[in-house]
């Protein structure tokens, strides 16, 4: 009887463990999950546009190099990605990307664009 609560102690002691190793991770790396549109350049870098029209160059953390692929300029996504390192445009690194929705261009709020193209980005779908 001492032996099967000694097992169940010590397996209680790692359920509890792995819980909060699950919840304090994304604390400490400061993970954060952010839902955009895409925009895919002429030279490949992909960017995320906030609800508020900021752009975010993404790049790939997550040791699966294909990420990105697929995505198309405008699409709605949802990233997980660390933080954001304040410029203009912002960069951060991203370790999880999932498609919400297709979408186009038209998507994309017409003055991000106008600023990103003044700093001489071109976008796939373009004319």
């Amino acid at each position: 009887m001492k032996k099967k609560k000694k097992v169940i102690l010590v397996l209680s002691f790692v359920v509890i463990a792995v819980a909060v190793f699950a919840i304090c991770i994304p604390i400490i790396l400061q993970l954060q999950t952010i839902t955009g549109r895409c925009l895919v350049t002429t030279n490949g870098k992909y960017m995320i546009v906030n609800k508020k029209g900021m752009p975010t160059v993404m790049y790939n953390q997550s040791g699966n190099e294909s990420l990105f692929d697929g995505l198309n300029s405008g699409d709605q996504i949802r990233i997980t990605c660390d933080m954001i390192q304040t410029s203009y445009p912002g960069k951060t690194g991203v370790t999880k990307c999932k498609l919400i929705a297709k979408g186009s261009l038209d998507d994309v709020p017409e003055a991000t664009l106008s600023e990103l193209h003044e700093m001489g980005y071109r976008f796939e779908g373009e004319p």
